[in-house]
């Protein structure tokens, strides 16, 4: 319910403002004045067959069959690009300028693709889309200097807008100008990023479907839809471009599609999901026909996630389907993953192929990160003092490994602690519970956010109470006293009574400090933020699958209720 509101609310401070419905008019008058004098406006006038890009009117069908009792269906048009990527990136495509379709795109121009949303996120948001697809491939022990070129079917920005872009396709050819592979990017709502690389000839199904040239199957990983686990197999099948982007003349036709099916992980496979992009019309891109087509559809861009949270609220309200929670993602090392605890919901295959993971994770919140400069800093203190060494291993690949202390990891394996985390909660997970073995109940056994190497080295590193400050008046330490109480007093309350009774709240948390009025507000903050989230849930009537709610997470240690996959949905009356 957090995250729907926050899609919300993100719309309507930014991709639903007043700005864009002007610009809108501004651009059908500058539209009517390039017609009368296009090489005003734009320059040289262009020729439809100025460049080899595509201008896509495509339509999107999504079809869920299962559970049967929420059957639905529905299709709507949209638009759509295909790019040559090398083309793209030496600004040979711009349009007006780059003003009215430009790469590198900022908030000017009318629409335009901006590399720092494609593939893996970097430090340096000028990476280009080519070198990150070339680093993908080489991260996945592929010839990356193999390719040559690539045709990029996509969403792009529009007045400033970045929309979710649900399915970026790379159609990649080697240097003799053959297609050598064909990369899935998906992104979901919240903002995570998922690849698929596929090979012509290589793991396919003996027969594609009808009106495709490949077709492959393979077990499912990332989390798109709340309604679905993440059991099952895709069958994706793809029709290619009708030549390679380095062809000389321009094709009459460019119908790319792409069609997603979702299946059971049953003996005998059903059908429960099916997804297609299909372009139904190809138009050579320029500045007149990108202009009358943003005339004609002028909020065509715009429509991606309202479409989306429209579909879910008819699929939550009206067909009764329950939400499962954004899991975090399977790690992309084979090695992370299984140090890491299972999750209550796991992947179909938890050792898929090397070709396909994530890519993109979600960024820690502010809370997170505050919660994490708090550990790090006390880590730094507590493994000088034990002359222990502490790593924290992301399953995240861009997150670097960090050290404590700042030295090279002792050799003595009973001395060095590795905590492996899925996920940044680790960090307000150690926070909130009031006492290390509760951390490890809470966020280890039950959630699976984090594992330690040694459970006992976990609990002697953060069992330690904060060294107090030397010399304290008689009011200081009084308040010292009374806010390492509250904050004992704030974590004890979030513990179900009969973990009260089993496990012991010591008087100090390791992290709090004295006089830490600053630890009193963050935790006031994070009881708060799960109270409006429990609040909004029931306002809303937003129902999770048994078993999943946010909230639940000590009732997770029996996760016997949660082995059992819901291979069609949850539905509740």
């Amino acid at each position: 319910m957090y995250n729907v509101a926050a899609h919300l609310l993100q719309l309507t401070g930014t991709g639903y403002s007043i700005a864009p419905f002007v610009l809108i008019g501004i651009l059908s008058a500058v539209a009517a004045y390039a017609y009368a004098s296009p090489a005003k406006v734009w320059g040289s006038t262009p020729s439809l067959t100025s460049t080899k890009a595509y201008l896509l009117r495509c339509s999107v069908y999504h079809a869920r069959l299962l559970p049967r009792e929420s059957a639905h269906s529905f299709r709507y048009p949209t638009m759509a690009m295909l790019l040559p990527l090398r083309a793209l990136e030496s600004n040979a495509l711009d349009l007006g300028n780059g003003y009215l379709f430009g790469y590198g795109s900022s908030a000017f121009n009318v629409t335009g693709i901006r590399p720092a949303t494609y593939l893996t996120p970097t430090t340096d948001p000028s990476k280009s889309i080519f070198a990150k697809l070339q680093d993908t491939l080489a991260a996945r022990g592929l010839p990356s200097r193999r390719l040559k070129d690539a045709w990029v079917l996509t969403m792009p920005t529009y007045l400033g807008y970045e929309g979710i872009n649900p399915l970026t396709v790379y159609y990649c050819y080697d240097i003799s100008d053959t297609l050598w592979t064909v990369v899935l990017e998906v992104h979901n709502t919240f903002g995570e990023r998922h690849i698929y690389v596929l090979f012509p000839g290589e793991g396919e199904d003996d027969k594609p479907q009808d009106g495709f040239e490949h077709s492959w199957t393979f077990p499912r990983q990332f989390h798109v839809s709340p309604f679905n686990d993440r059991s099952g197999y895709y069958r994706c099948s793809v029709q290619l471009p009708s030549q390679g982007p380095s062809a000389q003349k321009q094709a009459e036709r460019m119908q790319p599609a792409v069609k997603i099916t979702l299946l059971t992980a049953d003996d005998i496979p059903e059908v429960k999901l099916i997804a297609s992009i299909n372009a139904r019309k190809s138009i050579p891109l320029s500045s007149r026909s990108l202009v009358t087509a943003l005339i004609q559809t002028p909020f065509i861009l715009f429509l991606s996630l309202p479409r989306i949270l429209y579909q879910a609220f008819i699929l939550h309200y009206f067909k009764r389907l329950d939400v499962f929670p954004r899991p975090d993602p399977h790690a992309t090392s084979p090695l992370v993953e299984s140090r890491l605890s299972p999750v209550a919901n796991p992947v179909q295959d938890p050792h898929p192929t090397r070709l396909s993971g994530a890519i993109g994770w979600l960024p820690e919140s502010r809370s997170e990160r505050w919660a994490r400069h708090r550990i790090e800093a006390f880590l730094l203190q507590r493994t000088a003092e034990l002359n222990y060494t502490v790593l924290l291993v992301s399953s995240d690949p861009g997150t670097k490994i960090k050290t404590f202390p700042n030295s090279p990891p002792s050799k003595n394996p009973e001395e060095t602690l590795i905590i492996y985390y899925r996920s940044p909660k680790v960090f307000t997970t150690i926070l909130l519970a009031p006492s290390p073995q509760h951390a490890i109940m809470l966020g280890s056994r039950a959630e699976g956010f984090f594992t330690p190497s040694s459970e006992e080295l976990f609990i002697e590193i953060f069992s330690a109470s904060p060294s107090p400050n030397p010399a304290q008046n008689i009011i200081r330490t009084r308040i010292s006293t009374l806010c390492t109480h509250a904050a004992q007093s704030i974590r004890r309350k979030l513990i179900p009574p009969h973990i009260q009774s089993e496990l012991e709240v010591p008087p100090k948390h390791c992290l709090d400090r004295p006089m830490d009025l600053t630890m009193l507000v963050v935790l006031s903050f994070l009881c708060i933020a799960d109270a409006l989230e429990r609040i909004l849930t029931f306002a809303f009537r937003v129902r999770f699958v048994a078993g999943f709610e946010p909230w639940e997470g000590w009732n997770r240690l029996d996760k016997t209720s949660l082995n059992t996959r819901t291979k069609h949905g949850s539905i509740r009356s």
